[in-house]
């Protein structure tokens, strides 16, 4: 074979090269769809695995045939530092998607095939030009191999590594969940380790409340400072940069450019909804400052943790609610009940607003009992409960202190109102054992009483108590002169 010099004829045998390079440019197109042909026959995994983390492979190959034409285009014989940090590159991101390094060198001798088929077809009848340029091909295919296999076993290590930190933050937030029911306690650990794993700065938890489903409740924070946090406020309606995640199966990632000082430039931002047995408890949304590309396994981890947090969170609510509430009726509980009077009594203290505390007792519920079985006794339990869910306000708090008794908590409310509702709580009585099939109406006693200046809660629960024990006396007399 012979050797160019730099004769005229060698000095047009580079150009006719470096204007073939220009050539597999301006048909890169074309020349990608004979590729993704040859993909589809060979090795039609690695496009799957392309699309599946996001790439367009039709892209991917138009820009593996640019770095052809970048190597027809050099004179020297080191192959270009461009062309080796995008092999480097490219063989790294390949290995954290899964690729296998026998399809990448495959697909890599894939373009290559087609781009010497193009050149034999395009010189034909050059036989100068065709040696040139497949000489420049061959002499640096083994300098591209390396920086892909290298790249590759860097992206290996890295992946390596990654799943070890993901291993990890799984461990660590699986300690939390089994040390604590506390809500707090398990979104500290997880939007932390999520963060750690992911190499990210910042991330939310917000809880979605059961009565106010168009609102995020902060429940914790990671990387954001007293001024972002206080920014971000303790409560806040769905913004619609994240109404999706709470609709998608998957993670949903957004660029959000805020509009409160406190968070000035773009946020990336990954958002999953954290779902219990069956209803979303909440969001976590994980985060850099400036613009990121979450990939297929960013998302993929995000779901699994999202799996194990929601179930959590899930759970810590339900023993929250079992621990406050009365397991027959749902309400609340006595020690809940307590609380919240304390709660209301500060309140009334501090604003000089009137508070009523009201206390009702089943008048027959051990006639029921003895009669009728307790079955019909828990019904007439269940049937005053609900008496005092359809006629209370959203902001009074209803409670059964045990056995007969029940309690109702009225902010605002004074003697007049605590007198509407507790006749409109035995007309719904009449109805509600009408519909629970009692074989005789359950009857309520009640006292009442608002709280008064210098009065603690025990001092008013004992006042309303003795002013029902009046109204039972009252009505026995009444029932034995009736009956």
């Amino acid at each position: 074979m012979r050797k160019y010099t730099d004769s005229a004829k060698g000095i047009q045998a580079t150009e006719d090269v470096r204007a073939l390079a220009d050539n597999l440019r301006a048909r890169a197109e074309e020349l990608a769809t004979e590729v993704i042909d040859a993909l589809e026959a060979r090795v039609p995994d690695y496009l799957r695995q392309l699309s599946f983390e996001g790439d367009d492979p039709r892209a991917v190959s138009r820009a593996d045939i640019d770095a052809i034409a970048a190597v027809l285009a050099t004179t020297g014989t080191p192959l270009p530092r461009n062309v080796i940090r995008t092999a480097v590159e490219l063989g790294r991101r390949r290995a954290l998607q899964g690729v296998t390094l026998e399809h990448l060198l495959e697909a890599d001798g894939i373009h290559r095939e087609v781009t010497v088929r193009h050149l034999e077809h395009v010189l034909k009848g050059d036989d100068e030009a065709l040696q040139l340029a497949e000489r420049r091909l061959d002499s640096h295919r083994d300098a591209a191999i390396l920086a892909l296999t290298r790249g590759y076993l860097s992206g290996q290590a890295e992946g390596y590594e990654r799943e070890h930190r993901e291993l990890a933050a799984l461990m660590s937030i699986m300690r939390a969940v089994s040390r604590s029911l506390e809500a707090r306690d398990i979104a500290e650990a997880a939007i932390r380790e999520t963060c750690r794993a992911m190499g990210l700065e910042q991330g939310v938890i917000w809880l979605t409340p059961r009565d106010r489903p168009d609102s995020l409740v902060l429940l914790q924070s990671y990387g954001l400072d007293q001024r972002e946090e206080a920014a971000l406020g303790s409560e806040m309606p769905i913004p619609v940069q994240l109404e999706e995640a709470l609709l998608s199966d998957l993670p949903v990632q957004t660029q959000i450019e805020p509009t409160l000082p406190a968070f000035a430039g773009v946020r990336s931002v990954l958002t999953v909804a954290l779902r219990g047995r069956a209803d979303t408890v909440g969001l976590m949304t994980v985060g850099c400052q400036g613009r990121k590309e979450f990939n297929a396994h960013d998302i993929a981890f995000a779901a699994l943790v999202s799996e194990h947090v929601g179930v959590a969170l899930a759970n810590a609510e339900q023993h929250v609610r079992e621990a406050r509430t009365d397991h027959l009726t749902g309400l609340a509980n006595r020690p809940e009940f307590e609380h919240a009077v304390q709660r209301e009594i500060a309140a009334a203290r501090r604003h000089g607003r009137p508070f009523t505390l009201m206390l009702l007792d089943l008048d027959n519920l051990k006639h029921l009992n003895d009669q009728f079985g307790h079955y019909l006794g828990d019904a007439a339990i269940r049937a005053v409960a609900s008496s005092l869910r359809s006629v209370v306000r959203a902001s009074d708090i209803c409670a059964r202190l045990g056995g007969d008794e029940f309690g109702v908590a009225m902010p605002e409310a004074g003697p007049d109102e605590a007198r509407v509702i507790a006749d409109r709580v035995r007309q719904a009585l009449d109805e509600a054992s009408a519909d629970a099939q009692l074989p005789e109406p359950a009857g309520v006693s009640i006292g009442f009483a608002t709280w008064q200046p210098g009065n603690d809660w025990k001092q008013l629960m004992r006042s309303a108590d003795e002013l029902l024990y009046q109204d039972k006396r009252a009505r026995r007399v009444r029932d034995s002169r009736t009956g």
